[in-house]
């Protein structure tokens, strides 16, 4: 919990401490025997109470639910992997009220919509945030409607921003049109999801991977940024542009400078059919250098960072980990929206690990 959350670095432990602490339980709680029961607790919810200190700690959230793709326009769900069916719910804590919710929508999950859509016209008539999901540790689900576009449960329109009862098996549906005959292009299933299969899934809903905790990784690594998000363009486009193109080395001895002066023709190529979103990135954006073999990354401009959709002001830096993405942000109103994505990477890692986890 300190790694993640303590907001002085000083106070974050070592990164083999980390690796002795994790080696240490898992000799103390070893995982069942394959086939063998599932330990009490693996798959449950777990709350925590409230820090006495105020750090800030409230709560750890769990994924006790997700969405399964019922139907969608022009595909055959049955052909789709298991993981491409299943939204699962990663949730945030309002501590206010004391509900977590999780945000589901064309901004928060882009690579399962555009898996489930390929018509950009329906993609379009889902909003950046469709409807949210909240819930107490005992239960008490319920979905949200927030976007202008329509959403449906159990074939009533819900009425926007008034919070609905969820029940497990209850559907959730998004219309071609709120008048006239209910027709859904897209129908998803509320649903319980174990601990087991949201690990498993969880690179189709956000860029997070089980990590190898081998004590050389960070030291003997070279590290790299990867594009795995372009606004404008789909999966396969972005896979077909060269290396030299998507991927950005950092070196142990010399930062790396991100911004239009620097990779001008890498960023104008990545955002062929995004050109306005340039002006969002500056001469000089983020910087980037190894220290201790770790990732550090530094705004150094005035224009919004966001590392895993948390922003990064000028002149904070943040140390990455493997698997962790950094996003450049435009202006939709007063909103920012994140139109070009990198993951940070272990350049030497092995394709089939680098390539699972986009």
């Amino acid at each position: 919990i300190r790694c993640v959350n303590a907001i002085d670095e000083t106070k974050r432990p070592r990164f083999v401490e980390v690796v002795r602490a994790l080696r240490a339980m898992q000799d103390k709680y070893p995982l069942p025997p394959s086939g063998g029961p599932v330990v009490p607790g693996y798959a449950g919810y777990a709350a925590i109470p409230e820090d006495p200190q105020g750090s800030g700690l409230s709560g750890l959230p769990s994924v006790p639910y997700m969405l399964e793709l019922i139907c969608a326009d022009d595909i055959e769900v049955e052909r789709l992997p298991p993981h491409k069916r299943r939204l699962h719910l990663f949730p945030s804590l309002d501590k206010a009220s004391g509900r977590y919710t999780a945000p589901v929508g064309r901004q928060h999950q882009p690579d399962l919509f555009e898996s489930w859509l390929s018509n950009e016209e329906l993609r379009s008539c889902i909003s950046r945030l469709a409807f949210e999901v909240s819930w107490i540790p005992s239960g008490d689900a319920k979905i949200t409607a927030r976007g202008n576009n329509p959403v449906t449960l159990n074939d009533q329109i819900l009425t926007r921003n008034q919070p609905m009862s969820l029940s497990i098996g209850s559907e959730i549906g998004f219309p071609y049109s709120q008048t006239g005959e209910l027709a859904l292009f897209l129908q998803l299933r509320f649903a319980p999801a174990t601990m087991d299969s949201a690990c498993r899934n969880a690179a189709a809903v956000a860029p997070t991977a089980v990590l190898d905790f081998g004590e050389d990784n960070f030291s003997s690594g070279t590290w790299a940024l990867r594009c795995t998000f372009v606004e404008g363009l789909n999966d396969e486009e972005l896979s077909d542009l060269p290396s030299s193109v998507t991927e950005f080395k950092v070196e142990r001895d010399a930062p790396l400078v991100i911004g239009r002066q620097h990779q001008a023709k890498e960023l104008e190529r990545l955002l062929s059919k995004a050109s306005s979103c340039m002006s969002f990135i500056s001469r000089a954006h983020v910087q980037l250098e190894v220290q201790n073999g770790a990732l550090l990354a530094t705004n150094i401009s005035n224009n919004p960072v966001y590392v895993d959709k948390k922003p990064l002001s000028r002149g904070e830096s943040r140390r990455l980990c493997p698997n962790q993405v950094i996003s450049f942000a435009r202006l939709d109103g007063s909103t920012h929206v994140l139109f070009i994505s990198f993951e940070a990477i272990l350049a030497d890692q092995s394709a089939a690990k680098t390539k699972a986890v986009r």
